[in-house]
C-alpha cells in the first residue's frame, strides 16, 4: 500500500506493466474519504511557533522524535545531527537547530491532521532558508506525510525557460526524485513554453500540477489585472483570464491526461467567480483562507459547479478531480496567534518550564502540544463544517 491507496486490482499484472494511480483519482478518492476538499498548508515559520514548544524543544529535542511520534525513520542528515556524526554541529550551527525544529514542528502538524485532511501542501521557502539541513527536514515531513497516508502538493512556483525548466522537473516529478511529491505548483507567466517540461514529466509519472493565475497578494493587480487583446475569442481579457484561457487549451488537448488546475486565491472572490464561470471544469487550488484575510464566506465564489465542500458534482472516481482544493496554513498551524476565539491558553509558564528537570520536558512537551492539537482540531472541523454545509 503507498500513501493509503489499495493496489489490490493492479496486483496481478507484471510490475512493468502496471499503470501508476493518477493524481486525480488519488485526490478523488482522499478527498472522499475524508469528506472535504480542505487541506493543511505547511508553512512552518520559526519564528511563530508557540514559544514553550520551542523551549520544550530546545531542552530535549529528542523526545520529539523518538518518543512523540509513531515510529518513522528520521532523515539520514537529521539523523546524524541529532544521534550521530554531525552532532557537533548541532551545537554550533544555527541551521541545522532550526532544520530539527522545522521537521519536529512539521511531524507535530501531520499527526494533527492526517486523519482529518486528505492533502498536505508544503511551502518550500521555510525549509530553504536553513540550507541542506532545510532541504533535510523538508525531506522528512514530505515521507513522513506520505507514511501517514496523505498526498502532498509541494508549493515551489518554478518556472524558468525550458532547458532549465527541464531540470527543475526531474528533480520534484521524476521517478527518482529526491522529495517524492504527488503534485507541484508553477508559474509560468515567463512563458508557455516553460510548461512543457513540467507537463511531460507529469504525464510520466502521473503527478499533478498547479499553475499560478490569480495570486492571492495585494500586488497581484499590478499586472495580472492589465487588460490585453490576445485572446481566443479576440476580446480584450485580463491577463489573468488569458493564463487560464491558455492553461484550459493545453489541458484539453493533453485529453486530461494530467492533473493541470490554477491558483485561485481566495481573497481574490471575484475574479475567481469570473475564472470559475469561465473555467467550470478546471481544478482550483484556493489559498488565502485565513491569515491572508479571506473568509469562509468568500468561499461561495467557487461553488459554480461543485459543492461547497470543494468535489463538482457530478466528480466520479473514473472522472477524477474537478473542482477545489482549499487551503489553510497560519490560522491552523498558530491558533495561540491567528485565533483570538480559540481557548488555547496552555497552562504552562516559561518561568516553570525554564526550572524543569530533563526527564520532566516530554511530559510538559506532550501537554504543550496536546493543547496545541485540540486547537487545530477545533479550526479544522470549523472549515470542514462550513464546506460540508
Amino acid at each position: 500500500m503507498k500513501h493509503g491507496y489499495s493496489a489490490e486490482k493492479q496486483a496481478s499484472k507484471p510490475a512493468s506493466q502496471v499503470s501508476p494511480v493518477s493524481f486525480a483519482s488519488k485526490l478523488h478518492k482522499s478527498c472522499g474519504k475524508h469528506n472535504t476538499a480542505l487541506m493543511i498548508g505547511l508553512d512552518p515559520n520559526i519564528d511563530l511557533i508557540h514559544p514553550l514548544l520551542k523551549q520544550a524543544f530546545e531542552r530535549k529535542p529528542e523526545a520529539f522524535f523518538y518518543e512523540q511520534t509513531p515510529a518513522h525513520p528520521l532523515n539520514p542528515l537529521l539523523e546524524a545531527l541529532l544521534q550521530g556524526s554531525l552532532k557537533e554541529v548541532l551545537r554550533r550551527d544555527e541551521h541545522a537547530k532550526n532544520a530539527l525544529l522545522l521537521a519536529a514542528f512539521s511531524r507535530f502538524i501531520i499527526d494533527a491532521s492526517y486523519d482529518r485532511l486528505p492533502c498536505l501542501k508544503v511551502q518550500v521557502a521555510f525549509f530553504e532558508r536553513e540550507g541542506a539541513y532545510g532541504i533535510a527536514a523538508m525531506q522528512d515531513a514530505l515521507s513522513y506525510a506520505h507514511a501517514r497516508g496523505m498526498l502532498c502538493i509541494l508549493d515551489a512556483k518554478r518556472g524558468d525557460v525550458p532547458h532549465t525548466a527541464a531540470q527543475y522537473a526531474k528533480a520534484y516529478l521524476a521517478a527518482e526524485s529526491p522529495y517524492n511529491v504527488d503534485a507541484l505548483t508553477l508559474n509560468v507567466y515567463m512563458g508557455m513554453d516553460c510548461l512543457d517540461p513540467f507537463l511531460d514529466e507529469a504525464k510520466k509519472n502521473s503527478k499533478g500540477l498547479f499553475l499560478c493565475v490569480k495570486t492571492s497578494n495585494p500586488g497581484s493587480a499590478d499586472f495580472q489585472n492589465l487588460n490585453c487583446t490576445a485572446s481566443v475569442s479576440g476580446s480584450a481579457l485580463p491577463v489573468y483570464l488569458r493564463m487560464a484561457e491558455k492553461l484550459e487549451q493545453v489541458r484539453k488537448k493533453n485529453n486530461e491526461s494530467v492533473l493541470l488546475g490554477i491558483v485561485a486565491a481566495a481573497t481574490k472572490p471575484q475574479e475567481a467567480k469570473e475564472l470559475r464561470e469561465r473555467f467550470p471544469d478546471m481544478p482550483f487550488l484556493v489559498p488565502g483562507i485565513g491569515a491572508q484575510g479571506a473568509s469562509l464566506a468568500d468561499l461561495s465564489a467557487y461553488t459554480y459547479t461543485c459543492h461547497a465542500s470543494g468535489m463538482a458534482e457530478k466528480q466520479t472516481a473514473s472522472s477524477g478531480f474537478k473542482g477545489a482544493l482549499f487551503s489553510v496554513s497560519r490560522a491552523l498551524l498558530y491558533p495561540h496567534i491567528y485565533d483570538n476565539n480559540s481557548n488555547n491558553n496552555i497552562n504552562i509558564n516559561s518561568a516553570t518550564l525554564s526550572k524543569m528537570k530533563t526527564e520532566q520536558i516530554k511530559e510538559t512537551a506532550m501537554v504543550i502540544m496536546a493543547e496545541q492539537k485540540q486547537a487545530i482540531h477545533a479550526k479544522i472541523e470549523e472549515y470542514k463544517r462550513y464546506l460540508n454545509s
